[in-house]
């Protein structure tokens, strides 16, 4: 905790919705890299403190597993002062994304895409920004049982179709919303 005067820099921590998704842990793995933006907490685009470049997709790496997991930023951290800020994370990290508002989703390659909403009051006075993980997509699992079939079995692909199925689009990270989906008639997953 830091006097008014003073910066503090920006503690991410992560915590992911119990889901029945392709990440079904309580954090994400070691390694992960989430994208996360800072604006001040009046409006979602005025940048923090009036800084010229702002605090746009910064990239955060996790160290290690819960309960120990720490995150750092990889090049420049977030300074924090007086002003109150709100913060939004997306996963996975993406170098090209440079608005947390439109980030590219695509379910061709089976990520398990993921944002936060919005984490405020964020200031120097309050440095921790805890993140709780939604996921923005669902997997499909498919379970296949023998039952009684004594033949050896062998499956090539599945394929999904249906003419609402949306294979790609963009996440606003903080709210959620999917907006210019792509649908897709088939999708074919090779086994």
């Amino acid at each position: 905790v830091s006097d008014n005067n003073e910066q503090a820099i920006l503690q991410v921590n992560t915590s992911v919705s119990g889901s029945r998704a392709m990440i079904s842990e309580t954090s994400l793995p070691d390694k992960s890299s989430l994208g996360v933006t800072l604006v001040e907490n009046k409006d979602d685009a005025t940048n923090y403190d009036g800084l010229t470049a702002g605090y746009f997709n910064i990239e955060y790496k996790a160290n290690g597993n819960k309960p120990a997991q720490t995150w750092t930023a990889t090049n420049k951290p977030i300074y924090l002062s007086a002003t109150n800020g709100k913060a939004v994370a997306y996963y996975p990290y993406n170098a090209d994304e440079n608005d947390y508002k439109s980030l590219t989703i695509s379910a061709s390659n089976q990520v398990d895409y993921m944002y936060s909403g919005w984490v405020k009051p964020i200031s120097n006075s309050n440095p921790e920004a805890t993140f709780e993980m939604q996921h923005a997509m669902t997997g499909i699992r498919v379970r296949l049982k023998k039952g009684t079939y004594t033949a050896a079995g062998v499956v090539k692909e599945i394929r999904l179709a249906s003419s609402a199925f949306g294979t790609q689009g963009k996440l606003n990270a903080a709210t959620g919303k999917i907006t210019d989906v792509t649908v897709g008639e088939v999708n074919t997953y090779m086994m």
